[in-house]
């Protein structure tokens, strides 16, 4: 039995050597995938790290282009107001000009933009230059005519024709030179 004894006790011992040998593999692969895996995740995370930031700095750029025009566009809008009240200022002194300006730039309108035989409508505000622009040069060369109502706008003159109207009211040629010189006007303001 001795013999038997001796050959369980070497398989065991085989056995164990084995075992002890897979342990010990498996103990070094264990500890392989664990320092991959630490090193893994550490290149993840400073790639993470990396992106955050890089959206982190997107974010503060876009946020501040944002703010930017806004602010931008809130200077236009402030601009935009003070010419608006500059042009309307420019509309309201047309309107109280002097008989004798007044008179003149009607003068000026016809001689420039009526056609002989059109009919001229009067703003409220110059009923009391009716007889008076009547009695203009110009009125009576072109045989222009005065038409006995009167057209709501704040000044100037409208031309009825028989091939089209004309708009010479001082609302409508202010718009028209509004847009012309609108550019040139703001610079001279805020350049």
């Amino acid at each position: 039995m001795e013999g038997k004894e001796a050959i369980i006790k070497r398989i065991l011992d085989d056995a164990e050597a084995k075992a002890a040998a897979i342990r010990l593999s498996a103990e070094e692969s264990c500890a392989e995938t664990l320092r991959e895996a630490e090193e893994w995740s550490e290149r993840y995370l400073e790639k993470q790290r990396a992106l955050l930031k890089s959206e982190s700095e997107d974010r503060i750029v876009r946020k501040a282009t944002v703010a930017e025009l806004d602010v931008r566009k809130e200077l236009l809008a402030a601009k935009r107001d003070v010419l608006d009240d500059v042009y309307a200022l420019v509309l309201k002194k047309l309107g109280n000009l002097p008989k004798e300006q007044y008179l003149s730039v009607i003068s000026h309108m016809l001689q420039k933009y009526a056609e002989p035989g059109e009919r001229i409508v009067l703003s409220k505000s110059a009923e009391c230059y009716r007889a008076d622009i009547e009695k203009l040069p110009v009125v009576l060369s072109k045989k222009l005519a005065v038409f006995k109502s009167r057209g709501d706008f704040s000044g100037g003159i409208l031309l009825i024709g028989v091939k089209c109207d004309k708009d010479l009211s001082f609302d409508t040629a202010l718009k028209t030179l509004k847009m012309q010189i609108e550019s040139e006007t703001a610079e001279y303001l805020f350049g």
